[in-house]
Order: structure tokens, then sequence, then C-alpha cells
């Protein structure tokens, strides 16, 4: 693995994670929410 992609799956991850934390303050999605986790 090289550093280029290691770190840019770390970034998706991190934007990833951002946005399902807005979705769980806002009360959306729920269940789905988790799902798109695991996905």
């Amino acid at each position: 693995m090289n550093w280029a992609h290691v770190l840019l799956a770390g970034y998706i991850g991190a934007v990833i994670a951002i946005v399902v934390g807005m979705f769980r303050k806002k009360g959306w999605l729920g269940k789905v929410s988790g799902a798109v986790v695991f996905v």
C-alpha cells in the first residue's frame, strides 16, 4: 500500500463519519445511517 491510498481512505472515512454524525444529530435516517456504516 502507498501512503496516498492510506491517506485517501482515512480522509473518506472521516468524511463519512462526520456526515453520519450530522444525520444522527438531526434524527434522520436512523437505521439507514447504521446500514450505510457497514457498507
